[in-house]
């Protein structure tokens, strides 16, 4: 069978598996070995099937994933998201779209905490969403701002997006993590000055009743004093994370166990009202949905990695590098261009899949033509928080939309269309000015 009409048939395959919702790692691993046995035949498929999951996942780099998940659920037990937000809300409320921003700065504080920006998605869901719909602003805007500041925890480290490219890539995960920092806070501020001045300047398209004014924000209030410190909590996490890695204390890897325990006792301190039976009931909650999730994200890694094997021993990454690296297009139009590709297949793939299958392929193309590999790696992050947004799987609109009951995807992606905006301007601005993205892991040695 000619090479070209084997990678077609595969590429269809996994299509039409998405589109009748065949989960996507399911989806992927199917494709995968179908092409696997058109290239090498049904014995040697086989032996593929067994060595590729394995070879894929027994890395120890990938220990991390569900290190970091569960930093992010021991959090939500000790009620940090909550209390992020009830001090975000006490100190920003006289602002333009107050709430709003209270919710894009408690997402990136929850964001310090966990790798995972569905998590961030579903708990400020809960919170903030709620609260901005009981206070007269649009349920179309409250979800958009969620869904938009939720994609924040795959730049601000910890993050499992960044953690996964350093292990396709083998590029130094703990510059990476250091490398989403910067571009994580501007990206905050970026989301946080667009609420104000569309708060201020179209109030109609965020309030329900059209009146801009303070009286939105005011409102909210909370039979319980917002307790401060939670954010000693949230500082001492961070700094033992990306303090420890900075100055060398503990590699990436080393560095979720040590945050996995410094929230341990977080959480045994917050819960210890409830005495043993109530630290326990806790503890055992985040474990259970530590393992869902970490059990969904490296079941994604496995299918993605059988397709990612069939387009390698296709050829099909080889020529495309070698096609591309020919060209006679200028090497930033080239870059451009195939970052922009990840944002159009961020629309289809999920964003695990995407970065498993896509890095493979545009990483050599890109780093041939001098580009730096952290640097990279940030941009791809960015192109992949889009992916997060944007429908028809958009995955954050669907996390925050099943958090709120009554809330339609159709409003939350509709809410989403302005940021998508403020991301592709933050996006080409992290292209263009790589001094965003390298000028703090270049301090590292």
């Amino acid at each position: 069978m000619p090479m070209i009409v084997a990678i077609l048939i595969v590429v269809l395959l996994l299509l039409a598996a998405l589109a009748i919702r065949i989960p996507v790692a399911f989806a992927l691993g199917i494709s995968g070995t179908v092409g696997l046995i058109m290239l090498q035949g049904t014995t040697s498929a086989i032996g593929s099937m067994g060595s590729v999951p394995f070879n894929s996942t027994a890395s120890l780099s990938l220990a991390v994933i569900p290190m970091f998940v569960m930093m992010g659920m021991l959090a939500q037990v000790a009620g940090i998201p909550e209390q992020l937000f009830r001090i975000a809300n006490m100190r920003l409320k006289r602002l333009p779209g107050g709430l709003a921003v209270a919710s894009v700065v408690a997402s990136a504080g929850f964001g310090a905490v966990t790798g995972s920006s569905v998590a961030a998605a579903a708990t400020m869901g809960r919170l903030g969403v709620t609260q901005m719909i009981e206070l007269g602003y649009r349920r179309s805007f409250a979800a958009g701002v969620v869904a938009s500041a939720g994609t924040l925890g795959v730049l601000i480290p910890p993050s499992v997006i960044l953690v996964l490219y350093g292990v396709v890539t083998q590029e130094s995960i703990g510059k990476l993590l250091l490398a989403g920092l910067i571009p994580g806070l501007i990206s905050a501020l970026g989301f946080s000055i667009f609420i104000i001045g569309r708060a201020w300047a179209r109030p109609a398209s965020v309030y329900v009743d059209g009146k801009a004014g303070h009286d939105h924000t005011t409102q909210f209030s909370s039979p319980d004093r917002p307790k401060y410190h939670h954010l000693l909590w949230l500082a001492l996490v961070f700094v033992v994370i990306i303090g420890g890695i900075y100055g060398g204390v503990f590699t990436a890897t080393e560095s979720g166990a040590v945050g996995v325990l410094v929230l341990t006792m977080v959480a045994a301190w917050e819960l210890r009202k409830g005495g043993i039976r109530g630290i326990a009931k806790g503890f055992a909650t985040g474990v259970r949905d530590t393992a869902s999730t970490s059990g969904m994200m490296l079941g994604v890694v496995i299918g993605a990695s059988l397709f990612s094997a069939f387009l390698v021993r296709s050829g099909a990454t080889a020529q495309l590098t070698n096609t591309l690296l020919s060209t006679a297009l200028p090497p930033t139009l080239l870059a451009l261009a195939l970052i922009l590709s990840i944002v159009v297949l961020g629309t289809i793939l999920e964003s695990f899949s995407l970065l498993i299958i896509i890095v493979p392929l545009i990483y050599p193309v890109i780093t041939g033509l001098g580009y730096d590999g952290i640097w990279l790696g940030i941009v791809v992050a960015k192109a992949v928080e889009i992916g997060l947004l944007t429908p028809p799987v958009g995955m954050n609109a669907y996390v925050v939309a099943g958090s709120v009951p009554g809330l339609k995807v159709e409003e939350t992606f509709r809410g989403i269309w302005a940021f998508l905006w403020v991301e592709l301007g933050l996006l080409l601005l992290m292209f263009f000015v790589p001094e965003i993205v390298l000028w703090l892991p270049s301090h590292v040695s």
